[in-house]
């Protein structure tokens, strides 16, 4: 998942068209009256898309239709079976693109997964739509405009790599005429994501991460040095992180060029000083997903926020890809949510106010650091070993290897 939306990304960014696109684009926005803005930008949105990937975003459109056209009509919703049948239905499509490769490819080890090919923005598309579906269920959405709607459903900025945008969020924040203030903001913000995927990912980290890949340490594990494994993957962490908010940023940029105020989706997370934290700060667009449609009912039912974390922690590993190292991924991090969790609380019993302190931040930020990269592990072994692997190379990080434990 993390490949496929990086190559889109890569495609889009360092595309004379798109850049064309979106500049000439946002000048006819401004020019047309505002009843017929947005259907032209849903217009424009699906037009540049369809060259990249026709059939993706014909059956992603033809998705989005099928939830208007159940907004719109009862009749319609009813014969459909209702929302309930419509996410289902989905969320089966999303399931099978991404979570069939690995199964059949276990089962039918001579079947090439690359004969699957994962529709273009398939997850963000999905999970925009389950949104819309949920919050039109309980009447939290009155706004009927068809504009509005495939606008938001294929908006070509935030399309491919995000962030999730929610429609009451996007409704709200609409600038009604062109402020010279919005689009230095948008360009400024281009120009930090450009920087950030140029210059720092493509000139600095990528020339640095050469010859030092997670399959490289794997293959000397016995022998490379601790610092060195810890080295390989805070690189990787670091890479991951600066190109996927370097998209975000560039997608923020562009939407303000039509008056849109994306949300967020990073806010410095390698700077938390605790994994509750971090998960406040990093894909806050996902995180806050998962947190309403998933956190919420099952703390709901079950009145247990660790039985809560969990299937959050293992929805957000899913999202990713559906293989045993992003499921042990999420477990991984679930299991420092509970632990953080419990010891707040213990803390707070006591009167403890130990986040007042600076000693918290300053040692903080390192421990927290260091869990996260530890547990990039799980992701950057999926396809090379799984699980099995990444407690290998986990357990080196941490000296066991030492002790004489590692094979």
């Amino acid at each position: 998942m993390v490949r496929s939306r990086v190559a889109a990304g890569v495609r889009v960014i360092t595309s004379a068209a798109y850049w064309i696109v979106l500049g000439l684009g946002a000048v006819v926005f401004w020019l047309l009256p505002r009843q017929w803005r947005f259907g032209f930008l849903a217009a424009l949105s699906f037009g540049y898309l369809a060259t990249l990937a026709p059939l993706s975003v014909l059956a992603l459109t033809a998705w989005a239709g099928l939830f208007y056209v159940a907004a719109v009509s009862p009749a319609v919703r009813r014969r459909l079976g209702g929302w309930t049948w419509l996410v289902i239905a989905l969320l089966g499509f999303l399931a099978w693109f991404k979570y069939a490769p690995p199964l059949i490819a276990a089962i039918a080890p001579g079947w090439s997964a690359a004969s699957l090919v994962i529709p273009l923005g398939i997850s963000y598309s999905t999970f925009k739509l389950v949104h819309y579906a949920i919050e039109m269920s309980r009447g939290n959405i009155a706004d009927r405009s068809w504009q509005q709607f495939f606008c938001y459903a294929l908006l070509l900025p935030t399309f491919t790599a995000g962030p999730i945008e929610r429609f009451d969020h996007f409704l709200k924040h609409q600038d009604d005429r062109p402020r010279l203030d919005a689009i230095v903001e948008g360009v400024t913000r281009i120009i930090y994501g450009l920087v950030k995927k140029l210059v720092i990912v493509d000139l600095v980290l990528v020339p640095l991460t050469r010859g030092m890949t997670p399959a490289a340490a794997l293959a000397n594990l016995e022998t490379v040095p601790v610092r060195t494994v810890w080295l390989v993957m805070t690189l990787g962490l670091l890479y991951v992180y600066l190109d996927f908010s370097a998209y975000s940023d560039i997608a923020i940029g562009a939407s303000r060029l039509f008056g849109l105020r994306i949300m967020e989706n990073f806010n410095f997370p390698l700077l938390a000083a605790d994994i509750g934290e971090f998960w406040r700060r990093w894909h806050m667009t996902l995180a806050g997903w998962c947190q309403a449609y998933v956190y919420l009912p099952t703390i709901g039912l079950s009145r247990n926020p660790y039985v809560a974390t969990y299937a959050t922690m293992i929805a957000v590993g899913l999202w990713h890809a559906g293989s045993p190292g992003w499921i042990c991924w999420g477990l991984y991090h679930a299991t420092g949510l509970s632990v953080f969790v419990a010891w707040s609380r213990f803390a707070r019993r006591r009167k403890w106010r130990f986040r007042e302190h600076p000693a918290w931040r300053l040692a903080g930020v390192p421990a927290t650091f260091a869990f996260v990269v530890a547990g990039a592990t799980f992701p950057a072994f999926a396809s090379s070993g799984g699980p099995a692997v990444s407690l290998r190379v986990l357990a080196k990080m941490f000296f066991v290897s030492r002790l004489g434990v590692l094979p």
